[in-house]
């Protein structure tokens, strides 16, 4: 599933999923219809940017969570 996150089709069966859970759903895929292709590149290319620092910050978080749960008492 995460995969299909790459296709725009994906993201907004995503969003209509959280949609669906909420208390009064909401067809939230259909906020992708304000991307116009010149914009969904530019979410691509923020998402882009973002991810590797995204990545960098979990891998640290993961490093102090086993540093902090292997110390002795």
């Amino acid at each position: 599933w995460l995969a299909s996150y790459q296709y725009r089709e994906g993201v907004g069966a995503a969003l209509n999923g959280i949609g669906r859970r909420l208390r009064r759903p909401v067809p939230l895929g259909e906020a992708l219809d304000a991307l116009d292709q010149a914009r969904w590149t530019e979410a691509e290319h923020a998402f882009l940017h973002f991810y590797p620092e995204l990545m960098r910050f979990c891998e640290a978080q993961i490093a102090t969570h086993r540093t902090a749960t292997s110390s002795p008492p």
